[in-house]
């Protein structure tokens, strides 16, 4: 990166050479797998379900700057649902990003100024519930 020119107002113009960069949130491997079963009961059913995914390193900005890259990780997720056969309702619990990793997801190189990244969430868990009328 270099500044090859400025603005009328004096702003900086830079030059970015990404030749032989990875493209920013593209990891060369993604897999994800997942599994519902559902169990009849009467007018209901329980539906079970698991999911997992792995993503292999990526960078976030095109400057490959180190605090853009971001390591290859996985998330499980697990949601198990009761529902009414003829669509009414729902209800279940959910917990996301069962690993509970504190995962970065994000980065931001201003051009001036101070680099940035943004961070998911921790394990997260609940109730939904849907009613359909």
């Amino acid at each position: 990166m270099e500044v090859v020119g400025a603005l009328d107002d004096g702003t900086p113009v830079m030059e970015f050479d990404c030749s032989g960069s990875q493209s920013i949130y593209s990891p060369e491997w993604s897999y994800q797998l997942g599994v519902e079963h559902v169990v009849p009961f009467n007018t209901m059913n329980l539906v079970l379900a698991l999911d997992t995914r792995w993503q292999d390193d990526q960078v976030s900005g095109f400057n490959n700057l180190a605090h853009e890259n971001i390591k290859a990780y996985s998330t499980t997720n697990v949601n198990v649902t009761l529902e009414d056969t003829d669509g009414d309702w729902t209800v279940g619990l959910f917990a996301h990003n069962l690993e509970n990793k504190h995962r970065l997801t994000s980065t931001q190189s201003p051009l001036l100024g101070v680099a940035m990244g943004q961070y998911g969430l921790d394990m997260t868990y609940g109730i939904r519930a849907t009613v359909n009328f």
